[in-house]
């Protein structure tokens, strides 16, 4: 099976690099002309969680995987989507710590180990890494440019 995702294989080392350099790219909105930047890079991240999470649920809907029972948000990395994407928007100080504590440990664990034999041209392959990806940014969103020292 030459398409299956492999621990620390180019494919993800890839993922790792480019979610870096956003990441790093942050440092730069901490400065104070960029507030209209900032500004757009928050409600982007909340953008994207909110598609990447409507995806999950069209995606196994459409499949005949959707049940209550299994697509109720109880995983911590569901939760996080939630959390954050409300406290990015309203940029609630105490929602921080979970955004920071919770949100960069859970979605870390999902991008450094591989997923459960997923095809790399499989829709939920790029919906994972895109979903958790915005997770990790988003706890270092509100470290770097919201100033929130844990």
């Amino acid at each position: 099976m030459e398409g299956v995702f492999q621990l620390f294989g180019i494919r993800q080392l890839a993922v790792l690099s480019v979610l870096f350099c956003i990441n790093i790219s942050l440092v730069f909105l901490r400065l104070r002309r960029y507030s209209k930047l900032r500004f757009y890079v928050r409600y982007s991240l909340v953008i994207i969680l909110l598609i990447s999470e409507s995806v999950w649920h069209i995606w196994n809907l459409w499949t005949g995987k959707w049940s209550i029972e299994t697509m109720l948000p109880l995983e911590l990395c569901s939760v996080m989507t939630y959390v954050n994407c409300l406290a990015l928007i309203t940029q609630n100080p105490q929602l921080y710590p979970f955004c920071y504590f919770i949100g960069i440990g859970s979605a870390m664990s999902v991008l450094l180990t591989p997923l459960d034999n997923s095809e790399i041209p499989d829709l939920i392959f790029f919906q994972t890494l895109i979903s958790h990806g915005a997770i990790l940014t988003s706890g270092i969103y509100v470290a770097i440019v919201e100033k929130y020292y844990p």
